[in-house]
């Protein structure tokens, strides 16, 4: 179902947040294919509060009538993703200008 909506839908960007590299890359490398995703380069600090690295990831799908790009990221917080708030919104600011902005951009 969840594919069947994905598919069908107009959306051209699907932004997952939070539990980058857990069950919805699982869930979306089962319905679309296996290496689906690559690592996005950040070049904030990326680390949570307890040292750990955070990932982030990126896919490009090719359906029908268009190319779905999907982005899966930390949660944008303080302590759970990030050692502080400006790394987090370091990320957002870098996805948005890096990633985000020229997809939409480039709308016909």
């Amino acid at each position: 179902m969840i594919k069947n909506a994905l598919t069908k839908s107009r959306a051209q960007i699907l932004l997952g947040i939070g539990g980058a590299a857990g069950f919805k890359k699982d869930a979306l490398e089962l319905m679309f294919g296996k290496n689906l995703f690559s690592s996005i380069p950040f070049s904030c600090d990326m680390r949570n509060s307890k040292g750990q690295l955070q990932k982030a990831f990126k896919a490009e799908i090719s359906l029908d009538n268009r190319v779905l790009y999907i982005f899966l990221i930390p949660f944008p917080s303080a302590g759970l993703g990030f050692i502080s708030q400006e790394n987090a919104l370091g990320m957002l600011a870098e996805l948005s200008d890096k990633y985000l902005k020229p997809i939409l951009m480039n709308k016909n």
